[in-house]
């Protein structure tokens, strides 16, 4: 083999693999034998793009002139002969490191890997029939109201398969199985239960599974649970039922366990097993909150549609800044189609939303 090909996952080439290489394996995955071309156009003749560090002379191997990358011998991490959404998934959740820390980083890989793929999509490199799977993280609702957005294949929420941890049987270690395409109660209280230190290996890491590890920092507690309530359901404490909104149905729900054992979804918000008047009290205080993160055609991130956003629309269409209130913003907010594209085509849905005043 070439030299270019001698560390697995080092899609960047800079003889190291983290998450900076995901941009270019999302790259390769849209169309893998255009990226096999592109680089070996862009490798010059018998020159290295760089100097091998384990060998006395650099240069190319055998008969191979060009120094060019072949993504099913880069990419193939579960070792089943070709590059896929199982290896995206199998690198996000398993080597994704971050190049500061030296620490695994999921949500760090995660968000990389839908970026990566959304600056593909639409372009030359994608592939024929669409997205491939490899995240799958679906919401628990269907979409009811023009606030309520699925999460995927919603590009709105980057990374969300962060949280699809839970749901099938869980094998603890290097190769998560527990992802079951959906991020739900299941996998939140699947977070609770794998509270930890996973520096303590001795008492904490033998039992952990690090995949409830949602920032990246060794250490399973309340900060990933609040990940995925807020950031990637996108709701509040005190919503059972996970629909983007706490009102009297949650209450039901709380009432009719009281006393009893329990997850996120008979009304445990604090993840002690039990439905208690500590839930209760967790409930009170977001009683009428709805969810206001994906808004769409809340282009300006003001957790309203209105006339407000007409300009940042525009902008938006036009490749122009759009926003500065809130960084998940994401232009695709006035992707109101959601087909992944803005353009005009949005156009009429946006003044549906806005006329529809969601908030």
């Amino acid at each position: 083999m070439n030299q270019r090909n001698r560390i697995a996952g080092d899609f960047s080439y800079d003889l190291a693999r983290n998450v900076n290489d995901i941009a270019e394996m999302m790259k390769a995955l849209a169309n893998p034998r255009r990226y096999e071309n592109d680089e070996y156009l862009s490798s010059p003749t018998g020159v290295p793009s760089l100097p091998d560090p384990l060998a006395p002379l650099s240069g190319p191997i055998g008969d191979l002139v060009r120094n060019f990358a072949v993504p099913e011998i880069i990419g193939d991490f579960n070792g089943d002969g070709n590059f896929d959404a199982q290896d995206i998934r199998y690198f996000a959740d398993g080597l994704a490191i971050d190049p500061g820390t030296g620490r695994l980083n999921r949500r760090m890989g995660w968000n990389a890997v839908d970026a990566g793929w959304l600056a593909w999509k639409g372009t030359a490199y994608q592939i024929a029939g669409g997205r491939p799977e490899y995240a799958g993280a679906q919401p628990p609702w269907q979409p009811s109201l023009p606030c309520y957005m699925p999460l995927w294949p919603d590009a709105r929420v980057q990374g969300a398969a962060v949280a699809d941890i839970a749901g099938n049987t869980a094998s603890p270690g290097g190769e998560p199985t527990g992802q079951d395409g959906i991020v739900d109660c299941r996998d939140i209280d699947y977070v609770y239960k794998n509270f930890g230190d996973f520096r303590n290996l001795r008492y904490d890491a033998v039992r952990m599974d690090l995949s409830a590890d949602m920032n990246g920092d060794l250490v399973v507690n309340q900060a990933d649970v609040d990940i995925v309530v807020l950031e990637v359901l996108c709701t509040h404490y005190g919503d059972a039922n996970l629909d983007g909104v706490v009102d009297a149905t949650d209450q039901l729900i709380v009432t009719g366990h009281m006393g009893m054992p329990g997850g996120w979804c008979e009304g445990d918000f604090n993840g002690d097993g039990m439905v208690t008047a500590a839930d209760q009290a967790i409930l009170n205080p977001n009683m009428n909150q709805r969810s206001a993160c994906h808004c769409v055609s809340d282009v300006n991130c003001d957790h309203a549609a209105n006339g407000l956003d007409l300009q940042a629309f525009v902008n938006a269409l036009l490749g122009s800044p759009y926003s500065t209130s809130c960084s998940p913003c994401n232009k695709l907010l006035a992707d109101s189609n959601n087909d992944g594209v803005l353009n005009h085509a949005d156009i009429a849905g946006f003044i549906a939303n806005i006329l529809a005043k969601c908030q």
